[in-house]
């Protein structure tokens, strides 16, 4: 009887493991996809800009990704980053993002605006 206890311990273990290595790796496919595909529409805004003096914003939420470095990498020059704390939103200042009771993290409450431009002649990285 103890051992078949254990057993089930042991199971319920590998099987929690499981689960755990599977999130990861979703999350791990979540943001290989974001970067992917806003590797496709930086490519396509870049050729869409006029040579010259084109600028391109973005906004981007509280995230520690060093976008403006990325941008650099099209043929953007970093012009300028813009912080400003979100003062009043619609969506909740916090949330429980796996709906584990008592268990929340903070929604973005702040931005970065960041200012790229083309110009004409812009030596890529």
């Amino acid at each position: 009887m103890e051992l078949e206890k254990r057993e089930i311990f042991r199971i319920k273990d590998i099987i929690g493991n499981l689960l755990a290595y599977m999130k990861r790796m979703k999350r791990a496919w979540d943001l290989y996809s974001y970067f992917y595909d806003m590797d496709i529409a930086i490519s396509r805004i870049y050729k869409a800009l006029k040579e010259g003096r084109s600028y391109m914003v973005f906004v981007i939420g509280n995230v520690k990704v060093p976008t403006d470095k990325i941008l650099k990498k099209y043929g953007f020059k970093h012009e300028k980053t813009i912080y400003r704390r979100i003062p009043i939103k619609r969506i909740p200042w916090e949330n429980a993002p796996e709906i584990i009771p008592c268990i929340k993290s903070k929604t973005v409450s702040s931005e970065s605006i960041i200012i790229m431009i083309k110009y004409l002649g812009v030596d890529l990285l």
